[in-house]
């Protein structure tokens, strides 16, 4: 099997179902369905957080497989694109992807596109594999504070939720959420007025690059 095509093909497939933070009963519904068409343990919670179990060889110790269903959903001021009813539009142009107008939808999808092709796969020489798809990871964690772990029997958890090749998580880390709010009084005064503007970042996921950390001690500095 040529896994580098599988993959991408893959993550074409999950491309074209809408998975909105909040709204991934479509691509819940479509692993649940990849479950039954190969035989497939599966479970799926009110949350639409999903588990699979696929057998495999017992000589090893099973391994759970982590990857969240939903996506980041921004599009161009001028763009159409309805992200709970629309397929994302994928552009391949040699060995760069992106997507028209839109949020590739790459965090998480080629943990999802990964996790497919083992799914599908039968000639591959693996343990026990359980595969654990959370809701709403973009937005408040509640598929990861929900999930039901006690149906879960690894031991051992890769996390695929990455932004590098070449490095493995052979763990999770957790998350807060923290509001911030100050009551204040209003009064006359001629003290001068700023306007904070922060720009020039790369993009991405703010865990990655520590702009929404930044945000808040700026917000905490100006309220004490």
């Amino acid at each position: 099997m040529d896994y580098k095509e599988e993959l991408i093909n893959n993550f074409l497939r999950i491309s074209k179902i809408p998975r909105r933070s909040g709204h991934e009963e479509k691509i819940a519904n479509f692993f649940i369905n990849v479950a039954k068409e190969n035989s497939l343990y599966y479970f799926k919670d009110e949350n639409n957080n999903v588990l699979i179990k696929k057998k495999g060889n017992k000589n090893s110790p099973p391994v759970a497989l982590q990857a969240h269903l939903d996506m980041v959903c921004a599009k161009a001021k001028d763009s159409n694109h309805d992200f709970e009813k629309n397929a994302i539009e994928v552009i391949i142009a040699g060995n760069k992807v992106t997507a028209k107008d839109t949020t590739l939808g790459a965090d998480q999808g080629v943990g999802l596109a990964m996790m497919l092709t083992i799914m599908e796969d039968k000639n591959l020489n693996h343990p026990d594999i359980e595969f654990i798809l959370t809701t709403e990871e973009e937005t408040t964690f509640n598929g990861a504070v929900t999930f039901p772990y006690t149906m879960v029997d690894s031991k051992r958890l890769i996390n695929l939720d990455n932004s590098k090749d070449d490095v493995v998580f052979i763990g999770s880390d957790g998350d807060i959420l923290n509001d911030y709010s100050y009551k204040g009084t209003l009064v006359e005064n001629n003290l001068p007025s700023y306007k904070i503007k922060i720009d020039g970042f790369p993009g991405g996921n703010s865990g990655d690059n520590n702009v929404a950390l930044l945000l808040q001690i700026i917000l905490l500095l100006i309220l004490v």
